[in-house]
């Protein structure tokens, strides 16, 4: 594509769509060879990455050469960031078009529904992220990483004065793009001590495809290399024993010593749940009938999950009931639960795999009231479909196993987060650090502020800026929102100004996981740091964007200027 040169300084391209006068949010460009080099806390590493990126699919933006246009671009991409709205508790407005069948009343936990949720990850791999299709920052940001990494490190640390050696095992399930994991791991072990029990890492999904994605991705090489990190396919709906990809070693095969210390985020709704209607001292499974809008020539499959329209109709009460479901019935409650059987059946394979000793750390929206007697919940589609999650029932799981439950008061509509152990309740710093970081200011917490900060950007000085990435635990896309701003009083800064953005920026940098997803952050950054005069990082800059994104004319002729500048 043509490119374009910035008037007031020598040289400088930009590609389509603009931050101020040159930054990019069009066309992403893929080389086939390149190697980047990443910045890791002052260390260099030269990391072999575009093989595992596949050629972006990128929205075509309008060029622009304001600053309003700009921002009207990063809200835009605010917006498709955000949470989805909760689940509705009304029933879907009734249409005269006409549809099609897709499934008559079926039991909820048997649609077809979860068939297609379950079509759609698989078609999509590591794209569903990549793409942003999937809503995916509130679990997978520095924040959340840093809070349940400190909480692990509190663990290990009475672990450690109890006289345990043994190693931690952590088992992720569904970690999809893999971009928790690189935070988690990172966070973890900036700060582990060497006294403490060593941690191994297995991160696991259904779907092969984000197995290798994450196998492959340079930033977790290292961790596979010394043994701490594997990846294994597994089906929490039919929990079985694994193999570890990477060292091509069976795991789980039988009955071993714990402890086993289960993440799951954004999990829970993806796996089949059962949905309950209570009323007048019966206890109805719910059935759902699907159907499509008619339209000709369009396919009746996964690719249809935003159009599927559902409707519900009790079955006959059944007998016997799970027992929390009997303890709801017995205390007269009335309402619809969504109840994850299978999620909980999988918790006791593996709690029986590790002989009691499992933990379960889970971040999910909760279902914070049931629904209306006759208006069950309606799932919100972003290419797949998404439900809140009946956090009780892990609660309940756990005080059965004669363990521990923790989950903060506060219940935030975003995101809960909660601590389950199957076996004694936490000793003196995981207590510290549970009601310190999933307590006090709750993840969710984060989120809400999140939300709020951003939609007021425009109206933040550099100063806040830099204070809210510094407070997000200097997480990349908080920076990618500030850097507008960042712009806008770019010849207004003092020396200490200018050193305290470089250092922000590196560290915030030092936290990015690449996707191969728009914009092209190392471009804009590049492009700030130019302006401020700090040509040799803004060239390293604009060669980590070649690198990643392909050699484009206006990347390269901006690392030649940089390169003219310093000479």
């Amino acid at each position: 594509m043509a490119t374009k040169v910035w008037a007031t300084r020598v040289g400088l391209q930009k590609k389509r769509g603009l931050l101020g006068e040159m930054w990019v949010f069009g066309a992403k460009y893929h080389s086939p060879t390149p190697t980047v080099l990443f910045t890791v806390t002052h260390r260099v590493v030269w990391l072999a990455i575009t093989s595992i990126l596949e050629e972006p699919k990128p929205k075509p933006m309008a060029e622009s050469s304001s600053l309003n246009d700009l921002k009207q671009m990063l809200a835009d991409e605010l917006a498709k960031e955000q949470l989805p709205p909760s689940p509705s508790l009304d029933a879907p407005p009734a249409s005269a078009q006409k549809t099609i069948e897709v499934e008559g009343p079926t039991l909820f936990q048997d649609s077809v529904l979860w068939q297609w949720q379950r079509e759609f990850f698989a078609q999509a791999g590591p794209e569903a992220w990549r793409g942003g299709i999937v809503p995916h920052y509130i679990t997978s940001s520095s924040y959340l990483a840093y809070s349940y990494a400190q909480v692990v490190l509190a663990y290990q640390q009475d672990r450690a004065l109890a006289g345990e050696t043994a190693p931690l095992t952590v088992m992720e399930l569904g970690g999809g793009s893999g971009q928790f994991t690189f935070l988690f791991l990172k966070h973890y072990w900036e700060s582990a001590a060497p006294y403490l029990p060593p941690l191994e890492y297995v991160f696991t999904d259904v779907v092969q495809a984000n197995l290798d994605f994450v196998a492959q991705h340079p930033l977790l090489a290292r961790p596979q290399e010394h043994g701490l990190l594997d990846v294994a396919l597994f089906d929490i709906s039919h929990p079985q024993p694994l193999t570890l990809q990477g060292s091509d070693t069976p795991w789980l095969t039988e009955p071993t010593d714990g402890p086993l210390l289960v993440i799951a985020n954004y999990l829970w709704d993806t796996v089949p749940m059962e949905l309950w209607r209570f009323q007048e001292g019966q206890a109805y499974p719910l059935q759902v009938a699907l159907s499509l809008p008619a339209s000709p020539g369009q396919p009746v499959d996964y690719t249809r999950l935003p159009d599927l329209v559902l409707s519900y109709t009790e079955g006959k009460p059944e007998a016997p009931l799970h027992p929390m479901l009997t303890q709801l019935l017995a205390a007269d409650f009335e309402g619809d639960v969504l109840f994850p059987k299978i999620g909980l059946d999988c918790l006791d394979w593996l709690n029986q795999q590790v002989q009691g000793q499992l933990l379960l750390l889970s971040g999910d929206k909760p279902q914070t009231e049931g629904a209306a007697p006759h208006q069950p919940l309606q799932p919100v589609h972003h290419g797949s479909f998404s439900l809140p999650v009946n956090f009780e029932a892990f609660r309940w799981w756990a005080q059965q196993q004669g363990g521990f439950a923790f989950t903060p008061l506060r219940w935030h509509r975003s995101l809960h987060v909660g601590w389950y152990a199957a076996s004694h309740e936490p000793d003196h710093h995981l207590q510290r650090a549970i009601h310190q970081y999933l307590e006090d200011f709750h993840p969710g917490d984060q989120f809400v502020l999140k939300r709020a900060v951003e939609e007021q950007y425009s109206e933040l000085t550099p100063e806040e800026v830099l204070a809210y990435v510094r407070f997000s635990r200097y997480d990349s896309k908080a920076l990618r929102r500030g850097l507008a701003t960042l712009m806008g009083y770019v010849n207004g800064y003092t020396e200490a100004m200018r050193q305290e953005i470089l250092e922000v920026i590196r560290r915030a940098w030092d936290n990015y996981y690449p996707l191969g997803e728009n914009p092209d952050l190392p471009f804009l950054i590049g492009s700030l740091l130019y302006e401020m005069d700090f040509y040799a990082e803004a060239k390293q800059f604009f060669e980590f964007s070649a690198q990643l994104y392909g050699p484009d004319e206006g990347t390269l002729a901006n690392i030649k200027s940089c390169q003219e500048m310093m000479d």
